[in-house]
Order: C-alpha cells, then structure tokens, then sequence
C-alpha cells in the first residue's frame, strides 16, 4: 500500500481552494489535515462549499503559514498571485512540498519575473527552486520536485495544443 501524505489547503474559500479540497477528500493516498483561509474562520467547509456537506469536519482556519503546515507533508495554495509571494517563503521554510496554483512562481528566473510583472520578485532565491507543473512536458521533475508552479487552465490549454508541434 502506498503512504498517506497529510496534506493543507491554504486558501480554501475560493473556486481553486474548493477544488483542491474536493479532490484531495476524494484521494485514496492523501489525508487533507487542515484548511486554511482569512475569511470564514470557523465555519464548517461543507457550510461555506455546499458540494463537500457531510464529507469532512474540517472548519477553516485562519492561523500563521508555518503554523498552517505543522505535521503536514505537502501544502496546496488556492490563494492569489500577491498572498502567495508572502506566504510561500514562510512554508519554504518548514521543508514542507508546496503546489501553488497562483501565477507567483511559474517563472524561472527574477528577470522575467519583473519584465511581466514591472516589480521584482520578492523572493527571487526560490524561483529556480519551483517545478512548472504540466506533466505531459516535465513529469519526472514534477514528481521529485519539492516546490510545484502549478499552470493556469489557459496556459496549459494553449501548451498542450502545440504540443505536438
């Protein structure tokens, strides 16, 4: 039998946090151990996602990223581009596995990073450290990498019809 990761969402209130939480409830290696998010503190998550009434007691959470992820083995952001840039350094720091769904790390590099985004990347040194996560073009990566840049819907919609080309 296969291990059981201990997984969090991070951000759970939103449409992307829903369907990790779905999924994740619903995946026979992993035990979803907390949710977090700064709204909805307390409530029950099938109160606030009517799809997932009755399949978890789980309330969300609004406490510390570090603190978010004690115990746990992989955290998966739902949350913005701009809560993910504060969040995900302190997690890195926990030596737990990130998937982020956000746009934050999906670029390699600080440069491109600012060309995009007309900033610098406030935690640049992790950049390189992050797996773009379409398996059908880096799947060995993905699955030993620590840090997963999970693509958009549009982007990997886009990638995979030119694929073959």
């Amino acid at each position: 039998m296969s291990p059981r990761f201990r997984a969090v969402v991070v951000g759970g209130t939103g449409y992307g946090g829903a369907e990790l939480i779905r999924r994740l409830l619903a995946h026979p290696h992993v035990e979803l151990t907390r949710v977090t998010s700064v709204d909805q503190v307390g409530q029950l998550v099938g109160h606030v996602h009517p799809n997932l009434e009755g399949r978890t007691d789980l309330r969300f959470e609004d406490v510390p990223p570090a603190q978010a992820v004690d115990g746990a083995d992989v955290a998966l952001l739902g949350l913005p581009h701009d809560v993910s840039l504060e969040v995900v350094p302190a997690i890195a720091a926990t030596g737990a596995r990130i998937v982020d769904m956000s746009a934050a790390f999906r670029l390699g590099d600080a440069e491109t990073y600012r060309r995009r985004y007309g900033r610098p990347h406030p935690a640049p040194e992790l950049l390189p450290e992050f797996v773009y996560g379409l398996p059908e073009l880096d799947r060995a990566r993905i699955e030993n990498a620590r840090f997963v840049a999970n693509p958009g819907c549009f982007a990997t919609c886009v990638q995979l019809g030119l694929l073959p080309f």
